[in-house]
């Protein structure tokens, strides 16, 4: 174990936590599956130590302990290998297969939020500390949707649609299979998310568009990459001039509303940039191993999209919140769809189960107030826009209008915004904390809230007089 004193009576100290000395440092370890590690250390006068964490968890200081440890950030290796799938592999027949994978789920869960809830507090000088902290949900993603299509794999097929039973494993894989999927290369970090079943199509060899042979997969990979780098280059040249930290500062306060704002917007294009970027690379990696190949496509072109967590032409040009949801981070999307949204059926309510979803993310990402302000806020500006274009389309005046000469200026309208609108949820997402975000949106007043919560109220009110009474009976009926 590399340790480095942190407080305490300096070298003197941290020499007195050697193991192999048995002196006054204690040592806790972690046992699992008879493999013993060494976690953290702590010393008798009250010091603190940095450790790096080795073995297949990384765990909080000892409860109890009046210790204030820092350990370093590694990802999160899946729960489901160390938890759920070995001890299947030996205890099948006594141990139903449902019951194992909510026993791996459950462990999962409570080994994540004990990682964020219990986790050593922050440096005060470390402002960065906590910044871009997202590989464990990264992880999280693989063992969860392991968890799943295992237990998928023992339903009657009659009871799974197509996309299930593409993913649905009938048999335990291997600790070799699952550890080389956890770990994957192309996605381990930031994703893009796949199946258990498109990694063991991978390793047999089947993904490529030459059978035999390895994939013609430079060129697309190579097309990707560049993208993806130019995307890397432009978030390196203007993000030091929108940072987040600015938000914080007297002088972001001592301009005008209208700047405020339009820094908000210009902040969350360049932000979501870096997102933007390791997403479209990490694909390009994704289609070089071949794990991108998709097959054929309509016109018999060989596909690469398989792996695609980006549409960034959809994402540059879409004047609808919706539209950038449905190009971001598409993987986790389609996971999130897949794995909690249409698993909730049973519910019977569709809005219910959409705000399921979006309450998971939130807790999936962290504890922080800002997430679950950022979720619920795309929980109201979707739905808030669906009801907007139904009235649109519903109404004459608003069809002939957004089919008119007139339709450019209004993109344009409609893209400030998009934009402003896309970076209000970001500020508490990418700030954490009440105190932070609370202070932004005060100096702002607000105005998202008052925006759509106001459009919420007013469109019932401006069917009545958009759309004609014919229109609104017939919608009524259907």
């Amino acid at each position: 174990m590399n340790i480095k004193e942190r407080g305490g009576k300096g070298e003197e100290s941290a020499k007195s936590t050697r193991a192999d000395k048995g002196e006054s440092g204690t040592l806790t370890k972690v046992h699992i599956y008879g493999i013993t590690r060494a976690t953290s250390a702590h010393t008798k006068d009250g010091g603190s130590l940095d450790g790096e964490i080795v073995g297949i968890f990384r765990f909080p200081r000892t409860c109890g302990s009046t210790d204030s440890v820092r350990f370093s950030r590694v990802p999160l290796c899946p729960a489901v290998p160390a938890v759920l799938l070995p001890p299947a592999t030996h205890c099948h027949s006594l141990i139903p297969r449902h019951l194992r994978t909510v026993s791996g789920s459950f462990q999962l869960w409570h080994t994540a939020l004990s990682l964020c809830i219990m986790r050593p507090c922050p440096v005060p000088d470390d402002e960065a500390y906590g910044k871009d902290d997202n590989n464990r949900p990264g992880q999280l993603y693989f063992s969860n949707g392991l968890s799943f299509d295992y237990y998928d794999g023992g339903q009657e097929p009659s009871k799974l649609n197509e996309e299930q039973k593409r993913s649905a494993l009938a048999n335990v894989p291997s600790l070799l299979e699952v550890i080389g999927f956890s770990y994957f290369y192309g996605g381990f970090l930031v994703g893009p998310q796949f199946t258990l079943r498109s990694y063991q199509r991978l390793v047999k060899g089947e993904l490529t568009d030459c059978p035999g042979q390895p994939p013609n997969s430079v060129i697309p990979a190579m097309k990707r990459f560049s993208l993806g780098l130019l995307c890397l280059v432009i978030y390196a040249i203007f993000s030091p001039h929108y940072p987040d930290s600015y938000y914080l500062t007297d002088e972001y306060d001592a301009q005008p509303f209208w700047y405020r704002c339009v820094f908000i917007l210009l902040w969350a294009k360049v932000i979501l940039y870096k997102y933007v970027s390791c997403w479209v690379i990490a694909e390009g990696v994704c289609i070089l191993s071949g794990l991108g190949y998709n097959g054929l496509g309509q016109n018999g072109e060989h596909q690469w999209d398989a792996c695609a967590n980006m549409k960034v032409w959809t994402f540059e040009t879409t004047p609808l919140f919706t539209g950038t949801i449905a190009s971001f981070n598409i993987n986790t999307n389609a996971w999130v769809a897949r794995h909690v949204f249409k698993r909730l059926k049973f519910l019977g309510n569709k809005l219910l189960s959409q705000v399921t979803a979006l309450a998971f993310l939130a807790i999936w990402h962290g504890t922080h107030s800002g997430y679950l302000l950022c979720f619920s806020m795309e929980f109201i500006i979707v739905n808030v826009e669906r009801q907007a274009q139904a009235l649109v389309r519903d109404s004459p005046l608003l069809t002939r209008l957004a089919n008119s000469p007139l339709y450019p200026l209004i993109y344009l309208v409609q893209q400030f915004i998009h934009w402003l609108f896309m970076g209000y949820p970001l500020v508490p997402f990418c700030l954490f904390t009440y105190d932070k975000w609370l202070r932004v949106y005060s100096s702002i007043y607000f105005c998202g809230h008052i925006f759509f919560f106001t459009l919420y109220l007013g469109i019932p009110y401006l069917r009545k007089v958009l759309v004609p009474r014919k229109e609104r009976s017939e919608k009524k009926e259907d």
